[in-house]
């Protein structure tokens, strides 16, 4: 999995910038000044520590969430240039796999320990109003049925609940989650057309939205150097994240202009 770390670094850095000054303050008046700034360096060094384990496990949660998206909508994608008869022998393998027993009638699975029929429907339009009433009818008065579709409208749904739970569409996330869980997901046989990343990405840190941040940051650096004591410090803090505050205004971007 690719990560960029620059972001998680950047805040990290910044943290520390701001635990250091807060620390040094708090100690500069209690220890002579060679130890307050050892000690600030050091109570800071293990916040940042803590923050960046704390943000990494973050980012790196959120990426894997993103790729598994990115997953489900190539799976889903995949399921409907499929046949339908395609799909069926692909989820007849998985519960023979998993030792599930189960009568095939077409492209519906009767599981018959659940007294369940599950019935997919992956084309491009998701599951309709059609495939629900023929799912119905089906039924035996003991038995409930199920739709795997990556979708369905407002009226399939609604139309589904009049049939008293008798009818249950299984659609988006929890349709690839009970699909991996079945070990019944497809191979991918076409080609994503993906951008190209950079190695070194700076969209996270040059990013138009954290222009502000910086800005708030710089000025309250810079009012500071006007009222402790060691000034240069609260300068150079300030300094720089209004520079960067300059730097996103100017060359970021917009990522929520750029995902529309």
């Amino acid at each position: 999995m690719k990560k960029s770390y620059i972001p998680v670094i950047v805040d990290t850095a910044f943290f520390f910038g701001l635990a250091f000054l807060l620390f040094l303050s708090l100690l500069i008046r209690a220890v002579k000044s060679p130890f307050a700034f050892i000690f600030a360096a050091l109570l800071s060094a293990l916040f940042s520590v803590l923050v960046f384990r704390f943000m990494l496990k973050r980012k790196i949660k959120s990426e894997k969430e993103k790729k598994e998206k990115e997953r489900a909508e190539l799976t889903f994608f995949q399921l409907a240039l499929m046949k339908k008869n395609e799909i069926t022998d692909m989820l007849a393998k998985a519960f023979d796999k998993k030792g599930t027993p189960y009568k095939r009638v077409g492209n519906r699975f009767y599981l018959t320990d659940d007294n369940m029929v599950i019935y997919h429907a992956f084309g491009v339009e998701g599951a309709s109003k059609v495939d629900v009433l023929r799912l119905y009818n089906s039924l035996k008065p003991d038995e409930i049925g199920k739709i795997i579709c990556a979708d369905a409208n407002k009226e399939t749904e609604e139309f589904s609940d009049k049939f008293n739970g008798k009818i249950t569409l299984i659609k988006g996330e929890k349709a690839y989650a009970f699909l991996k869980d079945l070990n019944a997901l497809p191979e991918i046989n076409f080609t994503s057309v993906v951008a190209n990343k950079k190695k070194l990405d700076l969209k996270g840190v040059l990013n138009k939205k954290r222009a502000k941040n910086y800005f708030v940051f710089g000025l309250v650096f810079s009012v500071m150097s006007f009222i402790v004591r060691f000034k240069i410090y609260y300068i150079i803090f300030g300094c720089a994240f209004l520079i960067l505050a300059a730097a996103a205004v100017v060359f970021g971007k917009d990522t929520a202009k750029e995902k529309r």
